[in-house]
C-alpha cells in the first residue's frame, strides 16, 4: 500500500495544496483528484478552458541519424513518412503481441523524436526498449529524461485565448492538432503539443520543471480553471479513450481495445508476427455501453447475454455531458454489434439493462 512518503510528487505539488486540492496516490504520484467540484471542472473543459498537471507522465527522446528506424522497432506505427513537427498514437507491445502501453510518438526532425508514455509504465516502458534499442544496434539512441520536464495541458474551446496571454501573438497560434512545436519561456524551451486527451482542442506544454509554477499561475489568472484527476477521467471516458493499465492490461492484445488502425504489420517491430496471428483469433472486443438507470456500472463488474456472462465492463462512470452513466466493456465478439442488447450486474442479485452503442459517447464539433 502506498503511503505519502512513498509518493513522487511533481513541480506544481505545492500550487495544488495551496489552492485546496484534494491530493489522493495516482500511480506512484500523489496527484490532485479535485479542487471542490469534479462536476464544474469537466464542464469547464467542454464549455471554457480547464488546466490539468500531467507532469507525471514519462518522456523518452530518441535522437540519431537512424532515429526513425529505431522508433519504428519499438511502436506498433509506421512513422516512416510522418512528417517534422508532426505526431501520432501509438502502442508498445511484448514479443507475444500484448500491450505494455500506449503512447505519442512526435517528430522534431529525422534525429529527434519524443516519445510520451504514461506514468504508471514508465520503469518498465523505458526498460523495453532499452531492450529493443540494444538488439536493433542502429546508430540511434534512447534518452529517458522525464525528471526534465514538467507538463500541463490547456484543454477546451478556448484554450487559445488564455495561451494567448501568457505568450503573445507567435508562430504557435497557426499549429494544428497533432503537432509538435518548439519555442522559449522562461529562458528555457517550451514545447507545445497538441495531441489532446479530453476530446476538446488544447495543447500540452512541456516545459522545465523549474518555471512551471509560473506558467501554471499565469495560465490560471488568464482564465484557465485548474481540473484534477476526476474530471480527466470522465473526460477522456465521454470521448472513448482507453485508460492504459484499466481498459487494457497485459493480458490485451491491440485488436481487442480498438487500436488495430496503430498497428502496422508491413514492418518490423516487437510483436508483430504474434499480432499477425493474432489478429484473425480475436474472442474478445471493446464497445460503449448505455445503462438504464442512475446507478454507474463499475470495473470489473459483469456482462450478461441472455443471463450469460459475455465480458466484463472496463471503465464506468456518470457523463456530467450526457447526464447519464456510461461505460466501456470488453464483449464476446458475437455481442458486439452496435445496439445488441445486454445486462451489467451492479451486485448481487441487481443487473441494469444496458445498449451496446458506437464510440465516442461524445465527438465536439469541428
Amino acid at each position: 500500500m502506498e503511503t505519502s512518503t512513498d509518493l513522487k510528487r511533481t513541480p506544481l505539488y505545492d500550487e495544488h495544496v495551496a489552492a485546496g486540492a484534494r491530493m489522493v496516490p495516482f500511480g506512484g504520484w500523489s496527484m490532485p483528484v479535485h479542487y471542490g467540484s469534479q462536476i464544474e471542472e469537466h464542464h469547464a473543459v467542454r464549455r471554457d478552458v480547464g488546466l490539468f498537471d500531467v507532469s507525471h507522465m514519462g518522456q523518452v527522446f530518441v535522437e540519431g541519424p537512424q532515429a526513425v528506424e529505431l522508433v519504428n522497432r519499438i511502436v506498433t506505427r509506421d512513422i516512416t513518412s510522418l512528417p517534422d513537427g508532426a505526431a501520432c498514437y501509438g502502442a508498445l507491445c511484448r514479443e507475444d503481441g500484448t500491450l505494455i502501453d500506449d503512447l505519442f510518438i512526435s517528430r522534431f526532425t529525422f534525429d529527434r523524436i519524443l516519445i510520451v508514455v504514461n506514468a504508471s509504465t514508465y520503469d518498465g516502458d523505458v526498460a523495453a526498449m532499452k531492450e529493443i534499442e540494444a538488439r536493433a544496434r542502429l546508430n540511434a539512441k534512447l534518452i529517458p529524461c522525464a525528471e526534465k520536464w514538467a507538463m500541463i495541458a490547456v484543454q477546451g474551446p478556448n484554450w487559445k485565448q488564455v495561451c494567448l496571454k501568457v505568450f503573445g501573438n507567435g508562430d504557435w497560434e497557426q499549429v494544428e492538432p497533432l503537432r509538435i512545436f518548439s519555442m522559449t519561456y522562461g529562458g528555457h524551451e517550451l514545447l507545445f503539443s497538441t495531441t489532446g486527451y479530453t476530446g476538446e482542442a488544447g495543447v500540452e506544454l512541456i516545459c522545465d520543471p523549474s518555471v512551471s509554477p509560473k506558467l501554471w499561475r499565469e495560465l490560471i489568472a488568464a482564465g484557465g480553471r485548474p481540473c484534477g484527476l476526476a474530471a480527466r477521467d470522465t473526460l477522456r471516458l465521454e470521448s472513448g479513450m482507453n485508460l492504459s493499465g484499466q481498459d487494457f492490461t497485459a493480458t490485451n492484445n491491440p485488436f481487442e481495445v480498438r487500436m488495430s488502425w496503430i498497428v502496422d504489420l508491413g514492418k518490423e517491430f516487437q510483436g508483430r508476427d504474434a499480432l499477425a496471428k493474432l489478429k484473425e483469433t480475436v474472442t474478445h472486443r471493446q464497445v460503449g455501453l448505455l445503462t438504464e438507470g442512475r446507478r454507474i456500472p463499475r470495473h470489473l463488474a459483469r456482462v450478461l447475454y441472455n443471463g450469460q456472462p459475455v465480458g466484463e465492463i472496463t471503465s464506468g462512470g456518470f457523463s456530467p455531458t450526457l447526464d447519464r452513466p456510461i461505460a466501456m466493456a470488453l464483449v464476446a465478439t458475437a455481442q458486439t454489434k452496435i445496439g445488441t442488447e445486454l445486462e451489467v450486474e451492479l451486485g448481487p442479485g441487481a443487473t441494469t439493462k444496458a445498449t451496446v452503442v458506437k464510440l465516442p459517447f461524445y465527438k465536439r464539433a469541428q
